[in-house]
């Protein structure tokens, strides 16, 4: 089994599923952010306006509801990551720790934005405001995630890269004639 499963599976058995009454309780409000990224999704680079497999996101609740697991697996197989991530009640917000092959982390805020769904990077030092990932444009045929940079402390931000990610049985957009 490999490092970052074992992680994972650590997580997995600390967060066992609660009762009917905690269950209850992590719905609704903020609990109900990331049921719009729950499944198996392809994930797409663009070049040249083709759409270019890069890897497989699986997206799914654990703990009766109460937390989000993640795992990305890249379709070379050279790179993945974990996820794990559950409500901040006192904020509202999702607090998610991604766990990389690299040996990297990060820690990200999930938020609403609109129809978006926002995830703010939160830096070392605890601030957020520069860098972000922004699911949009959701649809029957998946959605889109930005990666965005800010210089002025997030009132304006640039698009760096756009990933098409669609359900494992959705095909790949193709150009038109």
């Amino acid at each position: 089994m490999s490092g970052l499963s074992t992680v994972l599976m650590a997580f997995a058995v600390a967060l066992s599923a609660p009762g009917a009454a905690a269950r209850a309780a992590c719905e609704g409000g903020a609990w109900d952010l990331p049921q719009r990224l729950l499944g198996t999704w392809h994930e797409f680079a663009v070049e040249d306006g083709e759409e270019r497999l890069v890897g497989t996101l699986t997206v799914e609740r654990l703990s009766g509801g109460c937390s989000v697991s993640q795992r990305f697996d890249s379709a070379d197989g050279d790179f993945a990551f974990v996820t794990l991530a559950t409500v901040e009640e006192t904020r509202g917000v999702w607090v998610e720790r991604m766990l990389f092959t690299t040996g990297q982390s990060r820690t990200y805020e999930w938020r609403a934005v609109g129809d978006d769904i926002v995830f703010d990077r939160v830096e070392e030092d605890g601030s957020t405001g520069t860098k972000r990932l922004r699911a949009t444009e959701f649809g029957a045929e998946g959605f889109v995630v930005l990666e965005e940079v800010s210089e002025d402390g997030g009132r304006t931000w640039q698009v760096l890269d756009r990933t098409p990610t669609r359900p494992v049985d959705v095909a790949p957009a193709r150009p038109g004639p």
